[in-house]
């Protein structure tokens, strides 16, 4: 029996116990239990908290770094400066809040005009800096659902943000 059919028999067994209830599929949102209701940041938020954890640091009398994780926080900070898509804090709260326009508000209820967006989509819109529908369409795959002028209009704010972002 090849492995790929023993994994697939081992999950039908345990779906019939109880035990997995859903099969996780990230091109159809289920990221599993772990992910379910977790809040995500975008790469310029985490580097935003790390450069303000490195300036706490040069501020405190004695560092209190683990010396065996400075080159793990090194390339940490290195790959977040690499990637980060909204250079300042205003950029990175605009981002934010253009893209919270679009989720359920905090009662679960639906908002006028919005796309509906997990926190999982939120991320990958802005992290993966995409400006067309088509692409976040392909390298997102739960968007497909998600209305093309009102997705457009997203991408076309955040673009300019980070267009004009100091």
């Amino acid at each position: 029996m090849k492995i790929t059919e023993r994994l697939q028999e081992e999950n039908k067994h345990l779906r019939r116990v109880g035990k997995v209830t859903e099969e996780e599929d990230a091109s159809l949102g289920r990221l599993g239990p772990d992910f379910k209701d977790s809040p995500t940041l975008l790469i310029s938020e985490v580097k935003e908290l790390l450069e303000r954890e490195r300036t706490m640091d040069k501020e405190r009398p004695i560092p209190v770094k683990d010396p065996a994780t400075i080159p793990i926080s090194a390339k940490t900070i290195e790959y977040v400066e690499t990637f980060s898509r909204f250079r300042d804090l205003q950029a990175v709260r605009g981002a934010r809040q253009q893209l919270i326009q679009h989720t359920a508000d905090d009662s679960g209820s639906y908002r006028d005009n919005s796309l509906m967006l997990t926190p999982f989509e939120i991320a990958q819109i802005a992290n993966l800096s995409i400006t067309d529908v088509e692409e976040a369409k392909t390298l997102i795959p739960t968007l497909v659902t998600k209305d093309d002028d009102q997705l457009k209009q997203l991408l076309d704010e955040l673009e300019t943000i980070r267009k004009f972002q100091s």
